[in-house]
């Protein structure tokens, strides 16, 4: 049987959950970091993609801030896209689903989408939802320039 946990809720009564407390250390490192929110996203030209840095937590808060960011540069058609999360310290399955979405809608056009995520909370994040081929995931810059340029098979 699993153990009951008590948490307060905003009226100061106490809330039943099955399962584990939000304290256990287990959970502690999976959950949202603490504090306010943030999103930092940053773009240049590489190797004829345009790579965009995310930095901070890419959830259900600020992923429409991406998905806008990225409609635009889908829509201009230029090349393919990267997305850099090695800055990013979370993503929730909001942010996962923003980057099969911009993935789906490249493939139409016969572009290509990396996700650029060195080990770490978002990439195991990736690894855990088996997204990892789907979305082209590598674990540097220089690793996506020797797959982009490396004859294929």
């Amino acid at each position: 049987m699993r153990p009951q946990t008590v948490c307060p809720d905003s009226r100061g009564a106490g809330v039943k959950s099955m399962g584990r407390s939000l304290n256990d250390p287990s959970l502690s490192g999976s959950l949202r970091p603490r504090g306010p929110v943030q999103l930092g996203i940053r773009m240049r030209r590489v190797a004829g993609a345009t790579v965009v840095v995310v930095h901070g937590e890419l959830d259900v808060l600020t992923a429409p801030k991406l998905t806008t960011w990225l409609d635009s540069l889908i829509r201009r058609g230029d090349g393919d896209i990267v997305i850099d999360l090695s800055e990013a310290g979370f993503i929730d399955s909001l942010g996962l689903h923003t980057l099969l979405k911009v993935q789906r809608r490249l493939s139409r056009q016969s572009r290509s989408l990396a996700v650029i995520c060195a080990e770490g909370p978002v990439r195991y994040a990736i690894d855990l939802a088996r997204l990892e081929d789907a979305l082209g995931v590598v674990s540097s810059l220089a690793e996506y320039e020797l797959r982009s340029t490396a004859p294929s098979t």
